[in-house]
């Protein structure tokens, strides 16, 4: 099976594992609730409200757990530690965006073919391009893989972040011997990668230290 494949089988795996643990605690809320209508006066509102409240937090628990786990084994894949990699984009992110969220987004950047070693510096360029632009790093984070990941410069345009996949593609090409018209989709995704590490220099060397 091709590793991408068996990375996407296995990030359903782990999360399909969450989802069963989630469906248990609901399934706890609901006995639980039918007890508490049988043995005190409160109105079935105050019950939904409290289990809502409850639930929701076991939820994204354990939604969370499921994606760790993910984000684990991608890394894994690639030969990188866990524990070292959050906390290098800990360093990098400087509080501006939970662990949670990290955990999220890199696992969506990996799926979309960002190799790993190249995260923490488009993380570095998300968040000077989050204080550029007033968004959210999180946001500006998520616009970069996608941008990447899908070859769409429109997107990144949004965080003015100015990259041509003609010129890209030409790069690309002299530097590995090909024609334009000879790159695979992988050489064209490192292509719009390095595209967009060259275009955040800037950004981040006028706004990173903000």
């Amino acid at each position: 099976m091709a590793r991408p494949a068996l990375t996407v089988r296995m990030r359903i795996e782990a999360e399909d594992a969450a989802s069963q643990r989630i469906a248990k605690a609901q399934g706890s809320f609901a006995r639980f609730a039918d007890y508490l209508k049988t043995r005190f006066v409160v109105t079935l509102q105050d019950v939904s409200n409290v289990a809502r409240a409850a639930f929701d937090r076991i939820f994204d628990v354990a939604r969370l757990e499921g994606q760790t786990q993910a984000l684990r084994i991608q890394l894994a894949q690639q030969g990188q530690s866990f524990d070292a990699y959050i906390a290098k984009l800990d360093e990098v992110a400087q509080g501006t965006i939970s662990t949670a969220d990290l955990i999220q987004s890199s696992s969506q950047a990996l799926l979309l073919g960002i190799p790993a070693e190249k995260i923490a510096q488009l993380l570095e360029i998300a968040r000077a391009s989050a204080i550029a632009t007033g968004r959210s790093t999180a946001e500006a984070f998520d616009d970069i893989a996608i941008g990447i990941g899908r070859a769409a410069p429109m997107i990144l345009d949004n965080l003015g972040l100015v990259v041509q996949l003609g010129p890209a593609y030409d790069e690309m090409a002299r530097s590995i011997g090909k024609s334009t018209e000879e790159l695979d989709a992988t050489e064209q995704k490192t292509a719009v990668l390095n595209a967009v590490l060259e275009a955040g220099i800037p950004r981040v060397e006028a706004y990173g230290k903000a």
